[in-house]
This record gives structure tokens, sequence and C-alpha cells, in this order.
């Protein structure tokens, strides 16, 4: 069936003003430091949301180029101090932030919080409690720093439900409460609900995707919801995404289309119950352990899966 150009423009350019993230993660960590693909990718994502959340301040200055990219785009930012390397590139993280918090006081402004490291205490091997303990010490650090300019920006640890639930003390810890909750074929700790037998949805091929992914952000959603009184009335933001490829040929419900279901059903979901949503990443891009967890293909920005299949609450 053919379509006009100007149709399918139609409809790209009602997706983009229409259906929109309360943010995305997204990881600005490239090989030989391209500045320009992080413009490039920004550019793409202001179409979809108006905050990101990255993961690393100080390698290749990313800190720096993604202000200056958001700034021109009237964009908000959710800043990762990484803790993989060390006290050293630790004390590196907090002087970069620092920098970029005493650039303008526009920076300041469109920092919404500073996130402590990426699940810390969630992927803890040994004694937990040393963790939340190295964990309060760099927060207080990370509250001095960011505080010798007179300067007051939010402070969290992205964390799972289970780290929540399991060590109530981290909730004294943080300004705001950060759930990190990723989706995966080895995925532990969400009992979701059996899928029902329903008629096969004409855009996905296999049964019941849509109500699937519908009930897996039920269950994630449950979860919270039963610890907000354990919260104090913290703000609470939940960032979370499903695998898009699995370990074996076999998991052939882990893809694209299932990601961005799933991701789009937690974004209505949560729009009544005053939790901020991050989908978990934007693309399957970057030098970490999240490559598989992209809403979008790193290189097919302009694909028939954003016109297609992203959908409106």
């Amino acid at each position: 069936m053919f379509i006009s150009l100007f149709v399918l423009l139609g409809l790209l350019n009602y997706v983009t003003s229409q259906c929109r993230f309360d943010g995305l993660a997204y990881d600005a960590t490239y090989p030989s430091c391209d500045t320009s693909r992080i413009r490039n990718d920004i550019d793409f994502l202001s179409g979809f949301t108006s905050t990101l959340r990255i993961f690393g301040i100080s390698e290749c200055s990313q800190g720096q180029v993604v202000m200056r990219t958001i700034g021109k785009k009237a964009m908000d930012l959710y800043i990762t101090v990484d803790l993989s390397g060390g006290e050293t590139g630790f004390n590196l993280e907090l002087q970069s932030l620092v920098g970029l918090i005493n650039g303008t006081s526009r920076n300041k402004n469109r920092i919404k919080g500073v996130l402590l490291g990426d699940g810390q205490i969630t992927k803890a091997a040994g004694n937990v409690t040393l963790e939340i303990e190295a964990m309060a010490t760099r927060i207080q650090q990370t509250k001095q720093a960011i505080s010798q300019n007179g300067q007051t920006i939010l402070v969290s640890a992205p964390e799972s439900i289970r780290a929540y639930r399991e060590n109530t003390n981290l909730v004294g810890l943080v300004d705001f409460i950060y759930i990190s909750e990723l989706l995966t074929q080895d995925s532990e700790g969400i009992s979701t609900p059996p899928t029902p037998t329903v008629p096969r949805h004409r855009r996905n091929t296999g049964p019941s995707a849509d109500t699937e992914m519908s009930l897996k952000a039920d269950a994630i959603i449950k979860e919270i919801t039963d610890l907000m009184p354990t919260f104090g009335g913290k703000m609470v933001v939940l960032e979370s995404g499903r695998a898009t490829s699995g370990n074996t040929a076999a998991d052939i419900g882990f893809n694209h289309l299932n990601t961005l279901t799933f991701v789009t059903a937690l974004e209505c979901k949560l729009q009544s119950l005053n939790i901020t949503f991050i989908g978990y990443q934007a693309f399957d891009t970057g030098s970490t352990s999240n490559t598989t967890f992209g809403i979008f293909k790193s290189n097919q920005r302009s694909d028939g899966a954003i016109s297609q299949n992203l959908f409106c609450c």
C-alpha cells in the first residue's frame, strides 16, 4: 500500500510532539570521544524527552559536551558520578561536577539531580553494610563539593527495588529515591503474573506481547507502591527498561518492539502516581554493559519503529 511522504512526515511529527518520555537514560561514552555523535544523539532525543540521565562526567569531558548541547534545547539532566575508577576517579568526577555547576547559573538549574554510581549496593558481592557505609561517605563528599559555592542539588543512588526494600537506612542517605530496575532473561525478584490467553495482537509476531509487557510494568509498579510508605514522602524516580536481546536464539521475546511497548506502558501508568519515569536506555550503543537495552537502534534513528510502534498514552 502506497503512503505519501506527506502522511509519513505528519505521522512522525505527531509521534515526536505527543509521545514523550519523562526522561531517557543516555550513554554518552563513545570510542575516540566522538563529540559530534553526542550532539547528534541529543538532537534526536530532544524530540522524545526534555530530560536525560548520563553515566559519567569527566571521561572525554562528556559532562561539558552534554551540558552545552542540552542548554541549546532547554533540556534537563540527571548526572551520574562514575564510581568505577576508585578514589582517584571519584575525585576527578567530583572536580568535573563542580566545574559544571560553577560554569554558569543556567547549568546548575538544568541539573535535576546527581546520582552516585550505577547500582553499587545492588551489585555488592560481599558485605552490603560496608558498601552502604561507603555510599554514605561518597554522598557526604558529593554534597560538600556541590555546596562549596552555596549550591544545593539533590543527590541519590540508583539502586534496585530490592536494595531499597532490604536496606531501609539507604532511604535516609539520599535526598530522593532513584530506583533502577532492569528486566533481562535472567531477572530475579519480580514476580510477573502469567500471561492470559488473548487474541494475537496484529502488531506483534508473538501472542499477546502487549498484554505481557503491560503485566510486567504492573508488577514493577506494585513493588514500588508497596514500598512508598517507607520512603518518607521523598520524590521517587523509576528508571527501567527491558533487554532488546536474549542469551539464546530462543529468547525471541527480547526485541526493540517489546522494549518500546514495555517502557511506554510504564510511562503511561506512572503518570497518575507522581513517579517520574526514566526510560532505559536511549540507544543500543556505548562501551558499557548497557548495550542490549536500547529503546532505539543506534544506526536507525529514522526507522519505521519510531513512527509505527511508539504509541501515545
